[in-house]
């Protein structure tokens, strides 16, 4: 396994830290320092003293002397390179050479014992002059760099518009992969563009010195939501779409632009916040009917005022690294809407609405279900303030720095208990890695709830604790048994017909539960098939009662029905545009889950409710697979003293990706 030089790592307590970035002033309001300073500011508490190095610390005359070489290296590689942009690219290279040049420099003059680069073409700079520091002076720097790209950076500069033939970009590859193999360090801010960038530079396994450190939460002076308005002259009539970052291509401003235009809101604003020459944007936004006072670009240091005063906060973005802009929406309690590109999926988790980048269609819709639905736009805010809640502050990422320069390693890189320990097992030592955690879901008596159990019993089993919670708050929920029941008692324990006394059993446990409507649709047991006739049953079904919640069984459940009856619902939800909430409940099996109930007071209610079900007990111990899935989701994802029950939700985006894995994994565990 390849890893960093083994003499970068036998340090003393003392740490000055050398901070090496190509970017401006600009840059900082919505680039590197953003994230950086927060983080440095820690280190300064813990007794590192640090340089904050950028292009401003470059000389006038060092850029005359790189435009000399620049002229020369395009004479000289354009023949062997016809294909690639060699005047943005070598301009590009020189100039981060010579930050890494300076930064050599800097660190012998001023004693640092780490230099830390946001850029691997930096670190080649800093690697090639640190020689001549190092061998005629006898200094020695440790050093190491951040991926800020998602995955290879010779990716991201020709995705930035420094297009690169294929000679060229396998140079570029096998340069930015030797780089890399010489630093001390390398940090990527997430654990999908860590592996990414072996993907990019074919490095497997992944290198030791590869770690993922993600970008701190970050600290918004937030006014409340009227003040925001008010300062900002805002009517409280207008609905505001918020977007942040430069105005590059890559962000895909335009089709932000074309899916609000076509909605044809009169009241709808869309607030652009990020440096770029915003003439194009006014000329998307008039091809395609946006209003001009409708349109507002700006440039603003502190973005949080705006996040106060909007309604909802849009990234349209292709490729996304991390999504610095994405996190601070989330922090500020904005509901968000985001393709899910990159890093962002990991970054966001639950706590956001995500869309695939190649469906402008789906991004008008979305934005329309969010204008007209405030109650989805409550439970975004609620997903996205849970999320944040679980991010790790500037202190916490300043002492995996710390670590990571004195040992080599984050704090809890050997630590076995790392998963367990993301999920927040009651006394295990807290750590960084961001695993999407499941969100509570909060019940309230608005609530519609529409409950598809393809026998009697699988609602009990499944969702009997939340049907409990909802009964006793008065919520509108129903139960429907899609089959009559009648094929489970195979072995005739029980006198007269199977499906009478299911029917029969399924009432009486409902009014444990205290649901006061339901009803059986009779089709088959054992014989329930994804057909058209169960689809339109389901849809009308849909259409009648008009959930805010609809909940069934996953298509990995191991019973067939429940198959048929899952993949059903789906497919009837699709049809009806996907309006509520769709949820897979856990019945016999645990779930990859994206949400929770706590039903802790419930859960003596749920096991009574179970144990009224005596012909399903008499074949199966229901009661105690149900205890095991509690006992089960309290070491994973819930506190020692929590009872809860899983959830996962599927979104109309992700409908396609995810019923095919899902079905590929119940394929393979059939095969075995």
């Amino acid at each position: 396994m390849v890893s960093g030089s083994t003499d970068y790592f036998d340090m003393s307590d003392e740490i000055s830290l050398l901070v090496v970035t190509r970017e401006g002033a600009e840059d900082r309001r919505f680039g590197l320092g953003k994230s950086l300073y927060p983080v440095l500011e820690q280190l300064d508490l813990r007794g590192v003293r640090y340089l904050y190095l950028s292009q401003e610390h470059a000389g006038a005359r060092s850029s005359m002397f790189l435009l000399k070489v620049q002229k020369w290296l395009v004479t000289l590689l354009r023949p062997f390179f016809p294909d690639t942009e060699i005047g943005a690219l070598s301009g590009g290279i020189l100039q981060r050479i010579n930050m890494g040049r300076l930064a050599a420099k800097v660190a012998y003059h001023q004693g640092f014992t780490h230099v830390h680069c946001h850029d691997p073409i930096i670190a080649a700079g800093f690697q090639w002059f640190r020689y001549w520091y190092g061998l005629f002076r006898h200094s020695r720097v440790k050093h190491g760099l951040t991926q800020h790209g998602f995955g290879s950076y010779t990716q991201a500069i020709h995705e930035d518009g420094a297009l690169m033939g294929t000679a060229a970009m396998t140079w570029m590859r096998w340069w930015e992969r030797r780089i890399l193999r010489r630093a001390g360090w390398v940090v990527i801010p997430t654990e999908a563009g860590k592996k990414q960038l072996a993907r990019d530079l074919s490095e497997y396994p992944i290198p030791d010195h590869w770690h993922v450190i993600p970008h701190p939460r970050p600290a918004l002076a937030m006014p409340d939501r009227l003040s925001a308005r008010k300062q900002l002259g805002w009517g409280g009539d207008q609905f505001v779409v918020l977007g942040v970052g430069r105005n590059a291509s890559l962000k895909r401003f335009d089709r932000l632009i074309q899916a609000c235009a076509a909605l044809g809101d009169k009241d709808l604003h869309l607030i652009l916040i990020g440096p770029g020459e915003d003439g194009g944007l006014r000329r998307i936004a008039e091809r395609h009917g946006l209003p001009e006072k409708q349109l507002h670009l700006t440039v603003c240091d502190d973005p949080s005022l705006f996040y106060a005063a909007a309604d909802l906060y849009v990234s349209t973005s292709e490729t996304e690294s991390f999504g610095m802009a994405n996190l601070e929406a989330m922090m500020a309690g904005l509901p968000v809407l985001a393709t899910a590109v990159g890093g962002v999926p990991e970054v966001l988790g639950n706590g956001a609405w995500l869309l695939s980048p190649s469906d402008p269609k789906a991004l008008t819709e979305a934005i329309d279900a969010l204008r007209n639905d405030q109650d989805l736009r409550l439970n975004l805010v609620w997903r996205a303030r849970m999320r944040a809640a679980r991010w790790p502050d500037s202190s916490a990422i300043a002492a995996e720095y710390l670590s990571l320069y004195k040992t080599g390693q984050l704090t809890s890189a050997n630590n076995k208990q790392q998963k367990f320990q993301a999920r927040g097992v009651p006394g295990a030592k807290k750590s960084l890695s961001l695993y999407p955690l499941p969100a509570y879901l909060s019940l309230h008596k608005k609530l519609r709830v529409l409950v598809l159990a393809p026998h009697p019993d699988d609602e009990t089993l499944g969702v009997g604790g939340t049907l409990a919670a909802l009964s006793a708050i008065g919520s509108n929920t129903k139960v429907v048994a899609v089959t009559d029941g009648g094929g489970g008692d195979p072995e005739h324990k029980f006198q007269g017909p199977a499906a009478k006394i299911r029917r029969r059993e399924f009432r009486k446990a409902l009014s444990v539960l205290g649901v006061k409507s339901f009803e059986q649709w009779n089709f088959v047991d054992g014989q329930c098939v994804n057909n058209e006739a169960l689809r339109i049953r389901i849809q009308s079904e849909i259409h009648a009662f008009k959930p805010d919640w609809l909940m069934v069984p996953a298509p990995l459940d191991i019973h067939r029905d429940h198959v048929a009856v899952s993949l059903a619902t789906i497919a009837a939800w699709a049809r009806a545009g996907g309006e509520c909430r769709l949820f897979f409940y856990e019945v016999t099996q645990p779930l990859p889950v994206t949400h929770l109930v706590d039903i802790s007071s419930w859960k003596a209610l749920k096991m009574k409710a179970i144990n009224v079900y005596r012909l399903p007990l008499s074949y199966c111990d229901y009661s105690a697979i149900a205890e095991g899935l509690i006992s089960y989701r309290k070491g994973v994802c819930a506190s020692s003293d929590t009872a809860v029950e899983a959830f996962m939700e599927l979104t109309p985006g992700e409908i396609q990706p995810t019923v095919a894995a899902l079905m590929t994994l119940r394929k393979r565990i059939e095969a075995v």
